[in-house]
């Protein structure tokens, strides 16, 4: 029998993933990110973190260290850091089996952090990467990685193989962006689905159903317009929305120059080769690069930049009549509020205009009902949902909806 316990994404909390699957013959831990509420709650980057992994585990962000240690491997779906920023304090050697993009993005990282403390070390790890079409075998747990699109590349989900039933682990996934997997992760199942982990970010939400050529076609219609300064704010690793912009500014006319986070990231992911990639130099310009140009010519560029940064518009100084284009979902953290409130502060002191354009990365309502209508599994565990009990009324008429509290096991 199959046991799985539910340490992350549930309490209503979207991300900090961490599942625990279990049998006799092994210990898989699907995904192991950072819960960034509880986080706020005890800790602050950089000026106040954690002095030891104790104190990690005391305040709920990770199970304690009888469970860590009898992980055989970690799974990670993705590279976002609520799927995998605390493999940091997992044990000596540990296997951690990730996409090659993933891989990329968490090695890049480690490289440019300089700090060495608990949350920052991935050297005592051991990395085994994986692409659609692998089959990993972890005891008596067979694990088929199948590409999902989401709003970083290389996202996976799972059909994993257990001697008590076939598992379905979503990870984060969307149907409406560019991108369309070869192989379907609901299609080609070779037995019924005796469990769906499914993420509801979506659920219960208000959501405006844009795909990304919504995305193009509205940003298009706001930029030919401006003639100062277009400020466009993405998440870092959203390389979807990068090209998209890309192709707006080649659109109009414009250069494109990206804040040093942004060329990191396309740093990162220059080498595989079934990524398109934006070309340093050619397509994207470093701001450092042209900066000063970009302050006395504003209507010839776009700047790109992320994570609600004011230093960037600090430093230009963009004249009245520039826009800026927030790209990625609006703040929901309160450190992320503050630091959208300070750029807000700064756009409205230059007198730019803001606007909202944005496809989500993850799937909408109807679309996971149409999933559980496909593939009728015998039971599904919501997740990564800030609405649980409405992630049940959802689906209450298709099958059994499981939702959870942290700690909470479930047997199949």
């Amino acid at each position: 029998m199959a046991n799985i316990r539910f340490y992350g994404g549930v309490d209503g909390c979207i991300g900090g993933n961490q599942i625990v699957l279990e049998d006799d013959s092994a210990t898989l831990l699907l995904d192991f990110g950072l819960n960034y509420r509880i986080w706020s709650s005890y800790f602050e980057f950089i000026f106040s973190e954690p002095e030891s992994i104790d104190e990690v585990i005391r305040v709920g962000l990770a199970p304690d260290n009888r469970i860590l240690s009898s992980i055989d491997a970690c799974i990670l779906s993705h590279a976002h850091t609520d799927h995998w920023r605390l493999i940091t304090i997992l044990p000596e050697d540990t296997r951690i089996l990730l996409g090659e993009c993933t891989y990329r993005i968490i090695e890049g990282w480690s490289k440019r952090v300089r700090r060495k403390t608990i949350l920052y070390r991935t050297s005592h790890l051991r990395f085994d990467t994986f692409r659609t079409g692998s089959t990993i075998r972890i005891g008596d747990i067979e694990v088929k990685p199948i590409s999902v699109d989401h709003s970083i590349p290389g996202a996976y989900g799972f059909h994993i193989y257990t001697p008590s039933g076939l598992i379905v682990y979503t990870g984060d996934f969307r149907l409406h962006g560019r991108f369309k997997p070869r192989v379907d992760l609901f299609e080609d199942l070779e037995d019924r689905v005796s469990l769906l982990i499914c993420e509801g970010t979506n659920i219960g939400r208000l959501v405006e159903p844009m795909s990304e050529s919504d995305v193009y076609a509205k940003a298009s219609s706001i930029v030919e317009e401006c003639r100062g300064l277009v400020v466009v704010d993405i998440a870092p690793a959203d390389l979807d929305r990068l090209n998209t912009m890309i192709e707006v500014a080649y659109r109009v006319g414009r250069r494109v120059v990206c804040s040093d986070r942004i060329i990191d990231t396309i740093t990162d992911l220059s080498g595989d080769k079934l990524l398109k990639v934006p070309r340093i130099g050619e397509d994207v310009e470093p701001l450092e690069d042209v900066g000063d140009s970009c302050t006395r010519n504003p209507d010839k560029y776009m700047l790109i930049t992320c994570l609600y940064s004011e230093r960037e518009v600090r430093r230009i100084k963009p004249p009245p009549g520039s826009i800026y284009l927030l790209s990625c979902s609006e703040p929901f953290e309160e450190e992320r509020e503050l630091a959208f409130n300070r750029l807000s502060n700064w756009l409205c002191i230059f007198g730019v205009s803001m606007y909202h354009i944005h496809s989500s990365g993850h799937a909408y309502p109807l679309d996971i009902r149409r999933i559980v209508e496909r593939i009728r599994p015998k039971a599904v565990a919501a997740i990564h949902t800030e609405h649980p009990d409405t992630f049940r009324y959802l689906l209450s008429d298709l099958t059994r909806v499981y939702t959870f509290r942290r700690g909470d096991e479930l047997r199949i």
